[in-house]
């Protein structure tokens, strides 16, 4: 039986950003990288053939990403989860997932 692949776009290619975009060509079995957006243009040369722009509507509005793995500053984190989430993507986040409680909540 062969493993299903999750096809993830990643959003943001910092310092962890692109560990995690090593990881995602072919370090982690059944999963593949779809895409990536950062906002700063010249992170994208990182991809390395793999859809890139700088608008994370285009990762939330392509349909070959099944998930999405945030790793933006922190303090970008709880509202691009509720993008993701409301554009019926799984979510994957960096820690922390928000700044205060209330934003959490």
């Amino acid at each position: 039986m062969r493993e299903a692949t999750v096809r993830i776009g990643l959003a943001g290619l910092g310092t962890i950003g692109r560990v995690h975009a090593r990881n995602l060509r072919g370090r982690i079995p059944g999963a593949r990288l779809a895409r990536v957006v950062d906002s700063v243009e010249a992170a994208l040369a990182v991809a390395d053939g793999v859809p890139a722009s700088t608008a994370y509507a285009d990762l939330l509005e392509d349909p070959r990403v099944e998930a999405v793995l945030i790793a933006t500053p922190p303090s970008t984190h709880a509202e691009l989860v509720r993008q993701a989430a409301a554009a019926g993507k799984h979510v994957f986040c960096e820690k922390p997932l928000a700044l205060t409680r209330e934003e959490l909540e």
